[in-house]
């Protein structure tokens, strides 16, 4: 198997596969949630032979596999977006070779502003015509892209520089240049694991090819995106004489939202079938444009064997009271929450340890400021960055689990822990409260296995804390049931089932 990150490997070296994923930014680089699953889900099938189409923003951010592939993976290929090597067009030509595709670009940029795609399709079949493809990176040299630009900036009403407004129109189209110049191999079907660049590279494909698309969603990747660009520093905010408070977000990150909504409206239109982990996912994707008669619900699923029995239902005590936060130390965590309320419990149960327990090195400066903010709060002492670990060893150990985040889909760490039977404080998020109060009647019938808070509240954190631990009932209550909804309704060979049966309906035609 191919899997020399360094270099891009050219068509008659792919392997014909019946199942191409596109990741982006996670497996088989980084670990979490999501990568986690589509590690089971391949080995889980091992009748399926898997291609795999990562894309990554720099080559710095695949030097080191997290997962050792599978036998049925046959190749994996990256692709760098904001790393092409461009080589100014040889030509002395005053005209650019590649001028018929301006009003294309230029029609997507205003599509794209309004977040529509209804004309998606026809930009993109003649922006991969073959003659035009070896000509898509003059783009980014010429002289009539340059007036291309300057237009687009002149009809915006904003006092923005100019330079800025250069450099946001370079790494937006960076990738679509890319992804539009690939090489790609012989498939059955593409199968997505979220909108974004990976979608847009499946839907180009099913339109170029006809190859037929599948979509799954674990969170909503452009309210996601939209929650990170909102919250950014890099992208550039210009400032207003007036100091007034605007609802709109300034014209960058604006730009940079209507794009991104963009991409994942194409991905809906095109897919042929969209799968997602729960019912408030399909609710969103529907508001979002996604076609109801599309989407089908598939539950993530564990292999519960590995987490029962790992901790008895006996209740802690409190001067032993041991919190667990597992999961990616990135920013929509909101690992700040989980400290805030760490420093009010510590007041009441000054003996309780708190284990942070994951990768610190996918959101750097972030870890260092949780760091800093530890010792800021004057909790040092009881809080542990622990890094990467084996977190079955840790399900063992922890009394609760507690998951701060600002956006999820369906997280697996929630349902091995409630598989371990240790309660969960979760925020209300994805399908948080559902996971742990129960969906429908019968769910509802096994009982809470945990605490829904509402985000970025650390007082309802801490409270939820200070409950489990004060009554051991309570515990012992939630303990069970935590055990019996994963048993009953989130068993990972349901999982397994589901995807074979509709990847042979594709791959059979």
């Amino acid at each position: 198997m191919n899997t020399d990150s360094s270099k891009q490997p050219e068509l008659s070296l792919l392997p014909e596969v019946d199942v191409e994923l596109v990741l982006e930014g996670s497996y088989p680089y980084v670990t979490g949630g999501v990568s986690a699953w589509v590690h089971r889900l391949i080995i889980g099938l091992p009748e399926i032979r898997f291609g795999l189409i990562h894309f990554a923003a720099k080559n710095e951010d695949t030097k080191k596999l997290r997962y050792d592939l599978p036998e049925n993976v046959k190749y994996l290929q990256n692709l760098y977006l904001q790393e092409a090597v461009f080589v100014p067009p040889v030509s002395n030509s005053e005209t650019c070779l590649c001028k018929d595709l301006f009003p294309e670009f230029l029609r997507m940029h205003k599509m794209t502003k309004n977040s529509s795609v209804d004309s998606f399709a026809e930009i993109f079949t003649k922006l991969t015509d073959s003659k035009h493809l070896h000509t898509l990176r003059e783009l980014f040299f010429c002289r009539e892209s340059f007036g291309l630009l300057k237009t687009l900036y002149n009809e915006k009403s904003s006092n923005a520089s100019f330079l800025d407004y250069f450099w946001t129109w370079r790494f937006m189209h960076l990738p679509l240049v890319q992804i539009l110049q690939m090489r790609r191999g012989k498939t059955s079907l593409v199968h997505s694991v979220s909108t974004g660049y990976a979608g847009f590279y499946a839907a180009l494909r099913k339109l170029t090819e006809n190859c037929p698309f599948i979509l799954t969603e674990h969170g909503i990747y452009t309210r996601e995106r939209n929650i990170e660009i909102s919250q950014s520093s890099w992208i550039h905010e210009e400032k207003h004489p007036d100091h007034l408070v605007r609802s709109e977000p300034a014209l960058f990150k604006g730009i940079w939202i209507n794009f991104f909504n963009a991409l994942g409206n194409w991905s809906y239109q095109e897919a042929d079938r969209i799968i997602t982990l729960f019912e408030g996912n399909r609710t969103a994707q529907i508001s979002l444009g996604a076609d109801p008669q599309k989407i089908e619900i598939i539950p993530n699923g564990i292999e519960m064997e590995k987490f029962f029995g790992l901790r008895s239902e006996r209740p802690p005590s409190a001067d032993n009271f041991k919190v667990g936060f597992i999961g990616r130390i990135v920013s929509i965590k909101d690992i700040r929450t989980f400290l805030r309320a760490v420093q009010i419990v510590l007041l009441q149960i000054p003996l309780s340890d708190y284990y942070i327990i994951g990768p610190l090195d996918e959101e750097p400066y972030y870890s260092t400021e949780m760091q800093k903010l530890t010792e800021t709060l004057g909790i040092t002492d009881r809080v542990h960055f622990l890094g990467r670990q084996n977190v079955i060893e840790w399900y063992s150990q922890l009394d609760v689990c507690v998951l701060t985040s600002l956006s999820e889909g369906q997280p697996l760490t929630v349902l091995e822990g409630m598989a371990a039977g240790i309660p969960q404080i979760v925020t209300d998020v994805g399908s948080c409260r559902e996971l742990v109060e129960g969906h429908f009647p019968e769910d509802k019938g096994i009982g809470p296995c945990g605490i829904v808070t509402e985000p970025c509240s650390p007082a309802q954190t801490a409270n939820a804390i200070l409950s489990i631990c004060r009554t051991p009932e309570l515990f012992s209550s939630m303990s069970r049931a935590g055990k019996n909804r994963v048993k009953t309704y989130y068993q990972e060979k349901n999982l397994f089932n589901r995807y074979l049966r509709i990847y042979q309906n594709y791959i059979t035609k």
